[in-house]
């Protein structure tokens, strides 16, 4: 599973670290290289559920929703699910 990125430089950084990684770790480093938005995979907390944390401090708006509805469109785009 992936994400689309027409970063090149950033998709070959990433292939890596994704090799051997946990499921929401190669999640999390493809978001943060195809979009600029980084979360923290709950593997990092030695948990044994697939998923994120995610910590927002953004004030405006527009950029708040912008990047909730763009974690979602990359969540549903890496589980192929439309």
């Amino acid at each position: 599973m992936s994400l689309s990125n027409p970063n090149s430089a950033a998709r070959e950084f990433i292939q890596p670290l994704i090799a051997n990684a946990a499921n929401d770790r190669r999640f999390v480093l493809n978001l943060l290289a195809s979009t600029g938005i980084c979360v923290v995979p709950l593997s990092s907390f030695c948990c044994k559920k697939d998923g994120f944390r995610i910590t927002l401090l953004e004030e405006d708006p527009a950029k708040f929703s912008w990047i909730y509805e763009t974690v979602r469109k990359k969540i549903e785009e890496y589980l192929d699910v439309r």
